[in-house]
C-alpha cells in the first residue's frame, strides 16, 4: 500500500539546494513544468507517515491533483525515491477540462481525483472519502486531503495544508481481530462527501460542505482483519482523518470485529477536532457482541410524546399484527409473521413517529406507506428494499437525510414530494426509474447525482428544489445545472442565476422544469426548441422577459401561469397550440398578440390578466376586448370597463373567460348562449346585476362563486345543472328561484350566502342533490317546495338524499 509522507516545510527549505530552487522554471518533458512539494506535520502525532527515525517522507509516485496556467485537471505524480525529503511532481494525465480563466497563481490537491473541480473563485470542489483504508501506524492512502496554492504562477513551490484533524484510538481485547471502526456524531454531523476547500497562500485552508452530498459517518476498513494487543500496554494503534469539525453532542466509535460482533463507545460531551491537530483517546478494551438486530416478525419505533403510534392501515403489512408496545422510549410493532412489506397507507399521517427500523426481509415500501408523518426523522431500510412507491414519504418535512439500500430499483411518483427539510440522499447505482415530482419540493436539496443506471426519469422528478445548485451523474449537462434527457431539458439548478440560456440541442423544456424559479428575470431558449410544456415556467415571478423561438409549435397548460412581471411576450408565427391557463394570473400582460397558426387556445389562457387591455391577431373580437373561437368567448381584456356587452354569435361564456375582472359591475349575455363554463364569472366583486338567455341550460362549477355585490339573478327555465359552488359566498344574494327542469344541484352550491332568505323549488322532483348545499344561509331562511293536495312533494323533497338536511326549513308553496 502506498502511504503518504508528511516533510515539514522547514526540511524542505534545508533540503533543497539553489540549484533546485532554479530547476522550477525550467519545463521538463515538453512544455509541462515540474513543481516541488512540502507537506505540513507540526509533530510527530500528526503525521500520515512516519518512518523509524520519526521523520515525514514522500513516497515514490504519490499522486495530486494540480491545476496551472488554466483551470485544467492535470495527473501529477512523484518521481523522486521513497524515503526523500525533497523531490519533483511531473504530470501524466489530463483528466477534463472546466473553464479557460487564466489563473494569478498554481492550486493543488492531495489526493489526485478526476472529478475535483478548481472553481474561477479559487475554491475547490472535491468529494472527502467517507472510508479510508488502514495502514500500520499511519493513515490510509489518499485518506489525509491537503490543498495547496502558490504566490503567483512563476511560482513552483506547492506548499500543502492539512485540512482535517486526525482521531488516534488506542485499541484492546482479548483475541479481537477488529474488520472495521465508524465514526459518527450524536448530532449527525458531516463527515465525508461533496466539500469546498479554499486554500491561502501562507494561511490555512478552509472547509465547507455542500448543502447535499454528504454522509455522517466515517469508516476505517481494516480489510481481512487486525489482530489487537490483549493489554492497556499493547494497545494498538488507529488512525482516523477527521474533517474540521465540533461534535456538539459528542460521538460514537463503533468497532466491529470479524465474526460481525460489534463494540460501541461514545461521549456525550462537546468535541472539537481542529484542522492538524491529532485527539489521542485513552486505550480502551473493545468487548465485541453479537449486535441488535430487528427479528423478522417486528418493527421498532421511537414516538414524539412517547406513547404508540396509532397505525392507519393495520392490514397492510400482509400478516397480522400480535401487538403494539411502547416501553422504556420504544415501540415494538410485533406480527403473527415475517413482515415482507410495507403497504399502501401503512402509517399515514401517524404525525409522532419520529423514528422507525423495519427488518430484513421487508422488499417495498407502498403507497402513501408514510405520507404525512411530519416527525419522521430517521427511517433505517434494510437492504432487500427494492421499491419506494408513490406518494410513500410525501410530506414528511423532518426527514434530513435517507440512506436508500443497494437494491432499490424504482423511486415512484411523489415519493419524496415536499419533504423541504431533505438535505441528503444518494440513489445507488441499480435505481432505474425516478418518478414524476418524486423529489418535488424538496428545497434543501443542494446537490443529486443521478446513477447511470437510470433509463426513466419523471417530469417534475426535482421541481421546486429551490435549492439546488448542481446535477452530477447520468443526464447533467452544462456544467452540472440541468438535466437532458433525449434533448429534454427535465430539470434545472436556479441557484445563483438570475438569467439563463438553454443549451443548444434542447428540443423540449420539460414539464414543471423552471417552476417557481423566482429568481429568474431572463431566459434565452435557443432555435430547434419547439415544446413549452406543462408548468415550465410557472410561478417565475421575476421573469420579465423572454424570446420565444420560431421553431415553437406547442406552449403546454400553465406554462407561464403567474409570471407576475411577465410584461410582453411575442408568439411566433408557427405556434399551434396554447394550453389551458397557458398565462394565467401573468398580471403585467397588456397586450397579445395570437398568430394566424394557433389552432388549439386553451380555456382560461389568458385569465386573470388583471392588465389586458387588448388582443390581438387571430381570434380577436370585439375590438379586441375578447377572444372567440367557434363561437366560444374564451378571454377578456379587462382594463377600463365597468360595463361589457358579449358579442353576438357567442354560444359558450368559456372557462374563467371574466375571472377577477373585480370592475365589472354589470354584463350583458345575448341570446344564444347555452352555457356558463367554469368559474366564468369567479370573483367579479363589482358584478351587481346579469340577466341569464332563456337558452342557457348549464351554469358550471364555481360560475359566480365569491360574486359578493350579486343581489339578485334569475336562472331560466332551460337550466338543467348548477354546479359545484357555482354561488358560494355571494354574501349579498338574497332570493333565488331555481327552475322546474333543473336536475342536478353540486356541493357547496350556495354555501355561505349569509343573505339567501328565501330559495324557491319548483322541480315536482328533488333534483340531485350534494353536501352542503344551502349551508351558511341567512337565519331563518325558507325552502319552499311545490304544493300537492297529498303532501307526497314536500315529502320526498324531506326524504331525498341531501335535501333532508334542511327538512326543517321547508314549507309548500303555490307556484
Amino acid at each position: 500500500m502506498k502511504k503518504w509522507l508528511f516533510l515539514a516545510f522547514c526540511g524542505l527549505l534545508s533540503a533543497c539546494s539553489q540549484s533546485g530552487i532554479e530547476e522550477l522554471n525550467t519545463p521538463m518533458g515538453g512544455d509541462t513544468p515540474i513543481f516541488y512539494a512540502s507537506v505540513e506535520g507540526a509533530d510527530a502525532e500528526s503525521r500520515t507517515y512516519l518512518d523509524e527515525t520519526g521523520k515525514m517522507r514522500w513516497t515514490h509516485d504519490d499522486r495530486i491533483t494540480i491545476f496551472f496556467g488554466e483551470n485544467y485537471n492535470r495527473e501529477f505524480a512523484f518521481v523522486g525515491a521513497t524515503g526523500t525529503t525533497a523531490g519533483s511532481f511531473e504530470q501524466i494525465s489530463t483528466d477534463g477540462f472546466y473553464t479557460a480563466e487564466k489563473m494569478a497563481a498554481n492550486y493543488a490537491i492531495y489526493p489526485h481525483a478526476a472529478k475535483t473541480i478548481l472553481e474561477a473563485e479559487g475554491y475547490f470542489k472535491c468529494t472527502l472519502p467517507a472510508t479510508q483504508n488502514y495502514a500500520e501506524g499511519s493513515f490510509g492512502l489518499n485518506a489525509n486531503t491537503m490543498v495547496s496554492v502558490t504566490k503567483s504562477v512563476d511560482d513552483r513551490f506547492l506548499q500543502f495544508k492539512n485540512v482535517g484533524g486526525y482521531l488516534k484510538l488506542n485499541l484492546y481485547g482479548d483475541d479481537v481481530t477488529v474488520a472495521q471502526i465508524t465514526l459518527q456524531g450524536n448530532n449527525n454531523e458531516p463527515l465525508a462527501g461533496a466539500a469546498i476547500i479554499t486554500p491561502t497562500y501562507g494561511g490555512e485552508p478552509t472547509l465547507t460542505w455542500a448543502a447535499s452530498g454528504t454522509t455522517q459517518v466515517l469508516t476505517l476498513d481494516c480489510g481481512s482483519g487486525v489482530k489487537i494487543g490483549q493489554t492497556e500496554e499493547d494497545a494498538t494503534a488507529f488512525y482516523l482523518v477527521v474533517p474540521p469539525t465540533t461534535f456538539e453532542k459528542g460521538f460514537a466509535v463503533t468497532i466491529t470485529d470479524t465474526e460481525g460482533k460489534v463494540c460501541t463507545k461514545s461521549t456525550s460531551n462537546e468535541q472539537t477536532f481542529t484542522r492538524n491537530v491529532t485527539k489521542n483517546m485513552p486505550a480502551f478494551e473493545a468487548k465485541c457482541k453479537a449486535p441488535n438486530s430487528v427479528p423478522s416478525n417486528q418493527i421498532w419505533y421511537t414516538s414524539t410524546d412517547g406513547n404508540i403510534v396509532t397505525l392507519y392501515k393495520t392490514g397492510a403489512f400482509g400478516v397480522a399484527i400480535k401487538s403494539n408496545t411502547y416501553t422504556d422510549g420504544k415501540g415494538v410493532i410485533t406480527f403473527e409473521g415475517d413482515v415482507t412489506t410495507i403497504g399502501r397507507g401503512a402509517f399515514h399521517n401517524c404525525k409522532s413517529l419520529a423514528s422507525i427500523t423495519l427488518p430484513e426481509g421487508v422488499t417495498t415500501i407502498g403507497e402513501n406507506a408514510f405520507y404525512g408523518c411530519t416527525s419522521l426523522a430517521s427511517i433505517t431500510l434494510p437492504e432487500g428494499v427494492t421499491t419506494i412507491g408513490d406518494n410513500a414519504f410525501q410530506g414528511c418535512t423532518s426527514l434530513t437525510n435517507i440512506t436508500l439500500p443497494e437494491g432499490v430499483t424504482t423511486i415512484g411518483k411523489y415519493a419524496f414530494r415536499y419533504c423541504s427539510h431533505l438535505a441528503s440522499i444518494t440513489l445507488p447505482e441499480g435505481v432505474t426509474t425516478i418518478g414524476a415530482n418524486a423529489f418535488f419540493d424538496c428545497r434543501s436539496l443542494a446537490s443529486i447525482t443521478i446513477p447511470e443506471s437510470v433509463t426513466e426519469l419523471g417530469a417534475g422528478a426535482f421541481a421546486n428544489c429551490s435549492n439546488l445548485q448542481h446535477f452530477e451523474g447520468k443526464y447533467a449537462s452544462d456544467n452540472g445545472r440541468c438535466l437532458i434527457k433525449e434533448n429534454v431539458l427535465i430539470a434545472f439548478a436556479p441557484v445563483g442565476l438570475t438569467t439563463y440560456t438553454v443549451p443548444e440541442g434542447v428540443t423540449t423544456i420539460g414539464q414543471y422544469t423552471f417552476y417557481n424559479c423566482t429568481s429568474l428575470a431572463s431566459i434565452n431558449i435557443p432555435e430547434g426548441v419547439t415544446t413549452i410544456g406543462n408548468y415550465a415556467f410557472r410561478t417565475c415571478t421575476s421573469l420579465a422577459s423572454i424570446t420565444l423561438p420560431k421553431s415553437l409549435t406547442t406552449i403546454g397548460e400553465l406554462a407561464f401561469e403567474s409570471c407576475t412581471s411577465l410584461v410582453s411576450i411575442t408568439l411566433p408565427e408557427g405556434l399551434t397550440t396554447i394550453g389551458a391557463n397557458a398565462f394565467y394570473g401573468c398580471t403585467s400582460l397588456a397586450s397579445i398578440t395570437i398568430p394566424e397558426s394557433v389552432t388549439e387556445l386553451g380555456a382560461g389562457a389568458f385569465a386573470n390578466c388583471s392588465n389586458l387591455q387588448h388582443f390581438e391577431g387571430k381570434y380577436a373580437s370585439d375590438n379586441g376586448r375578447c377572444l372567440i373561437k367557434e363561437n366560444v368567448l374564451i378571454a377578456f381584456a379587462p382594463v377600463g370597463l365597468t360595463t361589457y356587452t358579449v358579442p353576438e354569435g357567442v354560444t359558450t361564456i368559456g372557462a374563467r373567460a371574466f375571472e377577477n375582472c373585480e370592475s365589472l359591475a354589470s354584463i350583458t349575455l345575448p341570446e344564444g348562449v347555452t352555457t356558463i363554463a367554469f368559474r366564468a364569472f369567479y370573483r367579479c366583486t363589482s358584478l351587481a346585476s346579469i340577466t341569464l338567455p332563456e337558452g342557457v341550460t348549464t351554469i358550471g362549477d364555481d360560475a359566480f362563486e365569491y360574486c359578493t355585490s350579486l343581489a339578485s339573478i334569475t336562472i331560466p327555465e332551460g337550466v338543467t345543472t348548477i354546479g359545484s359552488y357555482a354561488f358560494r359566498d355571494c354574501t349579498s344574494l338574497a332570493s333565488i328561484t331555481l327552475p322546474e327542469g333543473v336536475t342536478t344541484i353540486g356541493q357547496f352550491t350556495f354555501y355561505n350566502c349569509p343573505s339567501l332568505k328565501s330559495v324557491y323549488c319548483k322541480p315536482t322532483t328533488p333534483p340531485t342533490g350534494r353536501v352542503n348545499m344551502f349551508n351558511n344561509n341567512a337565519s331563518g331562511r325558507k325552502i319552499y317546495v311545490p304544493a300537492s293536495d297529498d303532501d307526497s312533494i314536500i315529502k320526498a323533497y324531506k326524504a331525498a338524499e341531501y335535501w333532508s338536511s334542511y327538512a326543517s326549513d321547508m314549507e309548500e308553496y303555490q307556484f
